[in-house]
Formats: C-alpha cells, structure tokens, sequence
C-alpha cells in the first residue's frame, strides 16, 4: 500500500477491533541496524536480543509469537505491525524489504497455532513477490 490514509485508517480500524498495533518509520533509518532496532523497541526486546541480523529478528518474531515479548497480550486479537517507507529497506541491501516480509510471514504462521493471529502493513510504493509463497495483498480506499 503506498497511501499513508489507507495504513492509518487500517491501524484505526484493526484498534477498534482490539489488535495491538505497533509502528515503524523506516523513513528516518540510515542503516540496516536501525531496522533491527526498531523491531527490538516496539517489541521490549533485552539488549542485543533480534539485532544480528535476519535470522536473529525471526527468532525474535518467534518470541513474539508466543506471547514471550511484543506487548502481545494473550487476551488482544492479535499484533499487527505497521511499517512505513518499507521500501527503503531495499538501499541498505538488496532483497531486505521482501526478506523482513518472507520471515514476519513464515514466524505468522507459527503464532497462528499459538493462537495468536500477526499482520504486518507496510507502505511502499513498490510492488512485492510472493512472500512465505504466498501472493502479498494490496489494500484500496474504500468506495
């Protein structure tokens, strides 16, 4: 999704329906290890813990989860992640964007047999692949 609108009036919506939604600006990052810290503070991870890279911010996800960290709260919906400018991911190292994609997809998948349903929106006006091999979903303004 490339409009801001359409991914605030989705984390307004996905609120009221009693989601824990988390944001990110990817906008203000310089550097891929600002990514892994973004993820680490809207999540509380300890020190160091997910910042290593993309396997460390899977295992992260893991956590996340199980209801380990993310302020996910068993009682809630589930945890959506909303991810502005995603497509800057893609200046730090080729393939990043989809990456973060295709591991938040495959760790969704896990937390869904934990019961505990996770999203993640970004905006970015770049199309994307096929994540966790399946098709990525583009929302519309409403008519």
């Amino acid at each position: 999704m490339d409009d801001p609108e359409v991914l605030d009036a989705a984390a307004r919506r996905l609120s009221e329906l009693g989601w824990v939604v988390l944001r990110l600006d990817a906008g203000r990052w310089t550097r891929e290890a600002d990514l892994y810290d973004g993820f680490a503070g809207i999540f509380g991870l300890p020190d160091g813990y997910g910042r290593s890279g993309l396997d460390a911010l899977a295992d992260a996800l893991s956590d996340v989860a199980e209801f380990t960290f993310g302020g996910a709260d068993p009682a809630s919906t589930g945890t959506a992640v909303l991810i502005r400018h995603h497509d800057v991911l893609d200046t730090f190292r080729p393939g990043l964007a989809h990456a973060v994609l295709d591991a938040f997809a495959r760790e969704a998948r896990l937390a869904a047999l934990y019961g505990h349903p996770m999203l993640c929106l970004v905006e970015s006006p770049e199309p994307f692949a096929d994540v966790g091999a399946a098709p990525v979903l583009e929302a519309h303004t409403p008519h």
